[in-house]
């Protein structure tokens, strides 16, 4: 059985400042996809000589998951500011629940303040089989 979680208070305006970060550059991975997937689209469009390009509604879909990711960021970045000087969270709590060591660590007490770059780990083809 696990015991309680250790408390690691945190001061909450630079934990909220570490999720905006993340969420932008979540939106800016997704408008990196929604560019990629888009040209992909109109180019198997003009090559099969269909006249919708196949698709184009789950990129709109992804268009609006990106739009949505960048506001949130927007939000919290704006909320940050004004959380009462000393307000504090358990961060290591909330912290058992983020599953990727990079995130973690960038969420982290001792997360950098300026943006580290981003980490996705190695391409892996999936028919490549050994």
């Amino acid at each position: 059985m696990r015991g309680a979680p250790a408390q690691s208070q945190a001061d909450l305006s630079p934990i909220l400042q570490a999720v905006s970060r993340e969420l932008t550059a979540l939106g800016d991975m997704g408008s990196v996809l929604q560019s990629v997937l888009s040209a992909l689209a109109t180019a198997h469009a003009r090559l099969s000589g269909e006249p919708h390009v196949p698709g184009s509604e789950d990129i709109q879909a992804l268009d609006l998951f990106t739009q949505r990711l960048f506001v949130l960021a927007d939000f919290l970045d704006a909320l940050a500011p004004t959380v009462t000087p000393g307000s504090q969270g358990d961060l290591g709590r909330a912290l058992e629940g983020v599953n990727l060591a990079d995130v973690a660590k960038r969420l982290g007490a001792d997360a950098p303040d300026m943006d580290e770059p981003v980490h996705t780990g190695e391409l892996e083809l999936f028919g490549d089989a050994p």
